[in-house]
């Protein structure tokens, strides 16, 4: 299976967060300008904490990953949809 490249991000890329509650697209001009936005920022749309919950799930995942090999296992084997089921079960967190 041919991996798709991914696109490097450059200082001045706008980067586009998605809101996981309603799909809102937030846009910030860069990475610069999202990190100086506040982790209780509410989504505009539905007025849910994404930036909180985009933080959690991310620090919910790596710890799973240090310290669940079935965690480490689904992954490597490039079983992601089990692997988000799998989060979502241990964690909570959608």
């Amino acid at each position: 299976m041919k991996k798709k490249k991914r696109k490097k991000l450059r200082t001045g890329d706008e980067i586009v967060v998605s809101c996981p509650k309603c799909g809102h697209k937030h846009h910030y001009e860069s990475l610069f300008a999202l990190d100086q936005v506040s982790i209780t920022a509410l989504c505009e749309n539905c007025g849910f904490l994404f930036l909180k919950h985009l933080n959690d799930k991310i620090k919910a995942t790596t710890d799973l990953l240090n310290s669940d090999p079935k965690a480490v296992a689904l992954l490597k084997n490039g079983k992601v949809k089990e692997f988000k089921a799998y989060l979502e079960n241990k964690t909570g967190l959608f």
